[in-house]
């Protein structure tokens, strides 16, 4: 699908975003243009060949090295983030609306969209082999664990809990539109679900 398909529109809040606008002005353009080159669910290759064909088709003075720079740029502040999947460099928008009557993306989400609870309960069972054996156990409990050896207490797991802000916006965030804030507040959102999720089938043991 070319660009010229993809009637979309660009929110005004990305002009009111203080870490967005503090890039150079072709960074931000082709910020802007990633909006029309990714699919319906915000996703595209990352490939610079391939966006700079999109989105610089008649500028000699943009290689992919200039793509690869400003996709650097964009996952720094937290516009998008770039991933592998069976080798194949992948991008998405962090901050993407949902599309009325979209196509379903044909390239998987990026890991960081995925449920937390699997990695949550990864790293508790990491720390009951990691504890295990007579030096890891005390009355029979692994060491760490919270009443009734459930596994680690919630003060434990709150030691790994994300911050809503993204970093220049430490510890108090921003009033203004910020992706990297944005982006960081989702990350923060879903930890949260995986610790409720964590925490419900604790009790249910």
């Amino acid at each position: 699908m070319t660009l010229t398909n993809r009637q979309r529109a660009v929110p005004p809040s990305m002009f009111a975003d203080e870490t967005l606008m503090e890039l150079p002005p072709p960074v931000r353009l082709t910020g802007i243009g990633l909006r029309f080159y990714v699919d319906d669910e915000g996703r595209g290759s990352a490939t610079p060949a391939l966006i700079r064909g999109q989105l610089w088709p008649l500028d000699t003075a943009v290689t992919d090295a200039t793509i690869r720079e400003h996709l650097r740029a964009l996952v720094k502040v937290g516009y998008i983030e770039t991933y592998s999947i069976n080798g194949r460099k992948l991008l998405a928008l962090t901050d993407w609306p949902s599309v009325d009557r979209g196509s379903r993306s044909r390239l998987p989400a990026p890991p960081s969209t995925e449920p937390l609870a699997r990695s949550s309960r990864a790293s508790r069972e990491t720390f009951a082999v990691e504890g295990g054996g007579e030096e890891g156990r005390e009355d029979g409990r692994e060491e760490g664990a919270g009443e009734g050896g459930r596994g680690p207490s919630r003060d434990a797991r709150d030691e790994t809990e994300p911050s809503p802000f993204c970093r220049k916006h430490q510890p108090h965030g921003t009033d203004f539109a910020c992706g990297g804030c944005a982006s960081a507040r989702k990350r923060h959102d879903q930890w949260l679900r995986a610790e409720a999720e964590a925490e419900a089938e604790g009790l249910a043991e």
